[in-house]
This record gives structure tokens, C-alpha cells and sequence, in this order.
């Protein structure tokens, strides 16, 4: 996905936030989200597991031999908060982002970058090369 993110880096972050910001993910509305990292995780070859609640947990082997497990959290939720003024649907609508200046926002919506960007960097460590030096990941 090429768009507003375009030139920011880490690129492999922004890539993911952008995304993460197309799919609608207000609390108990996850499932799309959901799918998107379960997809994720199927083409990279990654083990992935869900409970009861809906968390999911992806593995990664690492590299490094006898390395504990790093594990890393984030919630796939996002707090919805809009202007007064906007239509925006947060069941159905995508994050309209935008730059200014140095900085990235969402035309007329909260960002949901908490915890957004956390989910953006987990799946950018889960997809890094097989030869990266890495302890196994849960994320």
C-alpha cells in the first residue's frame, strides 16, 4: 500500500499502520482487524492462536539458540472520538490520515495510534528476514 505514510520510517512500521488504519477497529468490532493479522501471519509462515476472549498471539522461532521469548503486547482496539461536524462511521469507515507538517493525524478522528502504532511495530519484527538475528517473538 502506497499512501499518506509514503516516505516515513521506518517504512516497514508506517506500512503497517497504514493499514491497521484501513480497517475499522472500535472496541468489541475487531474481528476485521483480527482477520487482517491472522492473514498476516499465514503468509508469513508464523504460527498464530486465539482464545476465548479473541486475543490472538502470533509466534515466531528466533534465530539466536536458547534465547528466552520476547513477548510482545498491544491491543488492536482504538479509542473512537470524533468532531462534532463529522460523518465519520467508525463501524465502516476507514482513518482518513494526513500529514502536517512533522507530524501525522486523522482528518476529523481520533488517530489510533494507542496502541496502533505498538500492533505496527510487532508485525514489522514478526516479518524481518529469517537471517535477522532475533529471540523467538509472541506479539
Amino acid at each position: 500500500m502506497v499512501g499518506v505514510t509514503e516516505g516515513l520510517e521506518p517504512r516497514v512500521i508506517w506500512k503497517h499502520f497504514e493499514t491497521l488504519a484501513s480497517i475499522p477497529r472500535r472496541s468489541r468490532e475487531e474481528e476485521g482487524v483480527l482477520e487482517y493479522i491472522k492473514g498476516f501471519a499465514e503468509e508469513n509462515g508464523l504460527k498464530w492462536r486465539q482464545d476465548e476472549a479473541g486475543n490472538i498471539c502470533v509466534r515466531r522461532e528466533g534465530s539466536v539458540k536458547g534465547a528466552p521469548t520476547v513477548v510482545i503486547q498491544g491491543h488492536v482496539d482504538m479509542v473512537c472520538e470524533k468532531e462534532k461536524d463529522s460523518s465519520h462511521d467508525f463501524s465502516e469507515d476507514p482513518i482518513a490520515l494526513k500529514i502536517e507538517g512533522d507530524w501525522l493525524k486523522a482528518r476529523g478522528t481520533t488517530l489510533g495510534a494507542d496502541n496502533g502504532l505498538g500492533v505496527a511495530a510487532a508485525l514489522a519484527l514478526l516479518e524481518m528476514p529469517e537471517d535477522a538475528e532475533l529471540p523467538p517473538l509472541e506479539g
